[in-house]
């Protein structure tokens, strides 16, 4: 959901950037990647999380799971306690685990997807777009890890089809309404924070 050529103005991470007083953003978004493995690429690959570690940020505010659910061949959810990257779940473990590792300091937030089309459909795999999100929170849960869950709390109601369409420029990449509603909610839970 990170693709911005979908935002008429501005960017994503400008808006964060504004929003929370960064001095620096560094964006990493990979279009159609997945947290397990996906068609597009996994996000639980060292060579990325090692880029990014390199920066030493002092936040990282890591969006995934859509992909995971949305894109075929559809990427198995797995369990909490998976040790599979090539799972969602295990993906997401990995992840968490490299940072909490090799950037203790470094606040990380996990936000899970936001709605979309066809989210309550079960995938290939036999899950629905929930089924990610609540894998995501009990993950982040278990490692302590802050999330912000944008699926049921970002206020887009996949029920209004206007509202969506608001907020959605294709029933999955937000318009500039969308980003503008997630970063509002991304900033001021990530206030909390500090």
């Amino acid at each position: 959901i990170t693709n911005e050529a979908y935002m008429p103005t501005g960017s994503y991470t400008d808006k964060l950037k504004d929003k929370l007083g960064l001095a620096n953003v560094y964006k990493h978004g990979y279009s159609g990647h997945c947290i397990g493995a996906g068609l597009h690429g996994t996000l639980a690959d060292s060579t990325k999380l090692s880029a990014i570690s390199a920066l030493n940020p002092d936040l990282l505010i890591f969006l995934g799971g859509t992909n995971d659910f949305g894109n075929i061949p559809f990427t198995a959810l797995g369990s909490v306690d998976s040790v599979n990257v090539a799972e969602t779940l295990g993906g997401l473990r990995y992840i968490i685990r490299y940072f909490q590792k090799n950037n203790p300091n470094m606040i990380l937030v996990v936000c899970t997807p936001t709605p979309r089309d066809g989210q309550f459909d079960v995938n290939g795999k036999g899950y629905n777009l929930q089924d990610y999100v609540e894998g995501i929170k009990t993950v982040c849960a278990k490692y302590s890890v802050p999330v912000v869950d944008l699926f049921s709390r970002s206020g887009i109601g996949y029920q209004d089809r206007e509202s969506f369409s608001y907020f959605l420029t294709d029933g999955l990449h937000l318009s500039d309404a969308g980003y503008e509603r997630i970063t509002s909610i991304q900033a001021n839970e990530i206030k909390l924070l500090k």
